[in-house]
């Protein structure tokens, strides 16, 4: 359901209810109100709910459990959006939370030393954006934004709940900044810089038998991307150029990332 109000309000409504033969029925649902103000700031909220099925490998491995129930989350942001009266601004900020339930975890028993996945941790996250683009002039633009996530897990271990953060991989902080240009009729080029902050991650130690945790290094990243368009545009020659400063960074532990790299092409529209 979609209610559009003369005054600037607005309401949408939406459901959907699943039916499986193997974890049952789950309902998911989504509440989005929103309000213009002036034509200028608009307020919004969002409620909604989800689940993720358990792999075919969690269900009938060796390890599986036919048993096992989604995992389930309910999520909740609100924000506001501003609109400039010449339409050259726009800017954005939004908080958000997020919990999830039944979260699959491998069991293993020291007592009979068995293993499966059961349903037992629970999951929360929260966080902000910030974004804003202005239009420098008719043909130039500039966007950035900036996101702060952390998350936690709740686990029993030794008999007893645990709470960590868990948010592997994931920085707490990333920024971005990009700057496009319609430069002429036929030549568009954009550059964009994006920075991600330090981020936890682990591994397994072949050696030690054991799983190490470690840290990754907060890293920078600069593009640029340009094109040039012939016969009417319908023919394009572009070029992408990525990590211009050769940024030396980790994304997984154990595996490399691109240094300086490149490549370009023709694109042909009929």
């Amino acid at each position: 359901m979609n209610w559009n109000d003369p005054s600037g309000f607005n309401l949408e409504l939406g459901g959907r209810v699943n039916f499986h033969s193997e974890y049952g029925s789950y309902f998911v649902f989504n509440i989005n109100p929103s309000y213009l103000v002036n034509k200028k700031f608009k307020l919004f909220a969002n409620l909604s709910s989800a689940y993720r099925t358990p792999s075919l490998y969690q269900l009938f491995s060796e390890y599986g459990n036919k048993d096992l129930d989604p995992e389930s989350g309910i999520t909740g942001e609100a924000g506001v959006q501003y609109f400039s009266s010449n339409n050259k601004m726009t800017a954005r900020a939004v908080v958000f939370a997020r919990k999830v339930t039944d979260v699959i975890f491998f069991f293993y028993n020291p007592v009979n030393y068995t293993s499966q996945y059961i349903n037992q941790d629970k999951q929360k996250d929260h966080g902000f954006e910030l974004e804003a683009s202005y239009k420098i002039t008719s043909a130039t633009t500039l966007k950035a934004f900036y996101t702060y996530t952390t998350g936690e897990i709740t686990t029993r271990q030794a008999g007893k709940d645990t709470t960590y953060n868990n948010l592997l991989r994931r920085p707490k902080s990333s920024i971005g900044i990009n700057l496009g240009s319609q430069v002429c009729k036929n030549f568009f080029i954009s550059t964009n810089v994006m920075g991600a902050g330090e981020r936890k991650d682990a591994y397994f130690d072949n050696t030690t038998f054991a799983t190490v945790n470690t840290t990754l290094k907060s890293y920078v990243l600069w593009d640029i991307y340009a094109e040039y368009g012939f016969i009417k545009n319908k023919l394009k020659l572009f070029t992408d150029l990525r990590n211009i400063t050769n940024s030396q960074y980790t994304e997984i532990s154990g595996f490399n990332t691109l240094g300086f790299n490149g490549y370009g092409g023709i694109l042909f529209s009929f």
